[in-house]
């Protein structure tokens, strides 16, 4: 019969080191960095002392009234006077600058205003001069049907402002011979103004047909193809020939 090994139990204080063998060893000093941030702020301490120093016991408020007077040298009612003379400042300076903000947009609804009375001069200049050139000026013979449907929409147009009927192409009263006037000189104008436009877009699609052409389909560019012949764009034939209208009368 085997007898079983029973350990024994060390006691306990045989692992404690003898009161002897301690070594004390002196604290080392706190670095100045570390002081610094455990100071406390000067406003943080100011706003505690205002707020809670009802509920404080008394040793603490003499001890927070003896650091306000190091960190601010005054007194804590010198202190909040200071403070309070500090908010009227700031207070003083918002209310400059909202004043500066306000004479400010004054001053540039002011330039706006000038600018729209300086527009609307003009513009009323400009449909003067227009209104008087209808006038005095009988407009050519209108052969294009695109012209005519331009000139029928810009008197639809001038009827709905106007707010009266509109009248027909066979009237001979004066008021519906300018307004006709009027607005076939109109869409002459526009017909001017818009063509070279419409031709400078054809020449610019016909540049886009002719590189693609040249680059995909490996074509000879023909330089002298009709315009607009690869973009498919019908120029049409019916533009004035003999109209020459002078647009720095309008200006």
């Amino acid at each position: 019969m085997r007898t079983k090994r029973v350990k024994k139990k060390k006691n306990y204080h045989e692992f404690c080191i003898p009161h002897w063998e301690y070594v004390e060893a002196p604290k080392p000093a706190c670095f100045t960095r570390l002081e610094i941030l455990a100071r406390p702020n000067k406003n943080l301490l100011m706003n505690t002392f205002m707020q809670y120093r009802d509920r404080f016991p008394q040793c603490r408020v003499e001890k927070m009234k003896i650091m306000l007077q190091e960190l601010c040298a005054m007194t804590p009612e010198d202190a909040e006077k200071y403070f309070a003379e500090m908010r009227s400042k700031a207070d003083a300076a918002a209310l400059k600058r909202k004043i500066q903000n306000m004479l400010k947009m004054a001053c540039s609804k002011q330039k706006r205003k000038q600018k729209e009375e300086k527009a609307y001069r003009k513009a009323r200049k400009i449909i003067t001069k227009g209104l008087m050139f209808a006038a005095l000026n009988e407009t050519p013979p209108i052969h294009s049907i695109r012209l005519r449907h331009l000139s029928n929409i810009i008197l639809e147009q001038l009827c709905d402002l106007l707010d009266i009927p509109q009248p027909e192409r066979s009237a001979k009263d004066k008021y519906s011979l300018l307004l006709i006037s009027l607005s076939d000189w109109m869409a002459i104008a526009i017909e001017k103004i818009y063509f070279p436009i419409r031709m400078a877009n054809t020449k610019m699609l016909n540049q886009i047909d002719w590189r693609h052409r040249e680059i995909t389909l490996n074509e000879p560019i023909d330089f002298g193809e009709p315009l607009a012949a690869s973009s498919g764009i019908d120029m049409g034939d019916d533009e004035p020939k003999d109209i020459h209208l002078n647009l720095d009368n309008f200006e």
